[in-house]
């Protein structure tokens, strides 16, 4: 399993070191006692300290760490700290919470490898919802790619991928197929049948995925 830091908690923070339970080895530092007390039970350490002393981080392992993740509210000099402390520390995935644009983008240059806004990114994906009842998840990747989830429109069903040429027209790709009683389909081939209730998850860039999205838009 993979080892996992988090510096600062916060909401996001619990729900995703929650989240990994069972699926990695995650050590949580966080300077408020009630919150480390409550993540505690959960992950594999919880530690009352500040995670923007590199001797602190480092004591507690950060060189050996596959991932970790800053999540200190507004404190932007908090965040950009930890993160030059975590890069000199050689960790190969740091992700980093962004309060703004500007914020990002000194994040990634001192060694961010990707900067998250959980609530615009929820924000954002609740909105693709409400607009669009067929998007089931909307998950905005590196860059200008991302990985839309569809219930299959109704005139999908019975037609295989090269009957759809997804790609062509819109310049995605179906890179799994998921039924409603388990069946499912990672990589799937061309001549795949598209049944009733069938998710899709495709992956293109940005544009491209709002083009099909409007696309499904006027079929409703």
């Amino acid at each position: 399993m993979r080892h996992i830091m988090f510096i600062g908690l916060g909401s996001f923070g619990y729900h995703c070191a929650r989240a990994l339970e069972g699926r990695a080895h995650v050590t949580v530092i966080d300077l408020d006692r009630d919150a480390i007390q409550r993540i505690g039970p959960y992950v594999t350490r919880a530690v009352v300290a500040d995670g923007t002393k590199r001797d602190v981080i480092e004591e507690l392992g950060a060189e050996s760490m596959d991932v970790a993740v800053i999540n200190l509210g507004d404190r932007m000099d908090a965040s950009i700290l930890a993160t030059l402390h975590l890069k000199a520390l050689k960790v190969r995935e740091i992700y980093a919470k962004g309060i703004s644009e500007e914020h990002a983008e000194v994040l990634k240059i001192i060694g961010a490898t990707r900067v998250i806004y959980p609530e615009r990114d929820s924000a954002e994906n609740l909105a693709v919802s409400i607009v669009r009842p067929t998007i089931l998840d909307y998950l905005r990747l590196h860059g200008d790619v991302s990985i839309l989830e569809v219930l299959a429109p109704e005139e999908f069903v019975g037609k295989n991928l090269i009957q759809l040429n997804l790609r062509n027209r819109f310049g995605i790709t179906v890179i799994a197929i998921y039924g409603p009683e388990g069946r499912k389909s990672v990589s799937p081939k061309p001549d795949v049948i598209i049944e009733d209730g069938d998710r899709l998850l495709m992956i293109g860039e940005n544009e491209s995925l709002l083009t099909f999205q409007a696309s499904l838009e006027k079929v409703v």
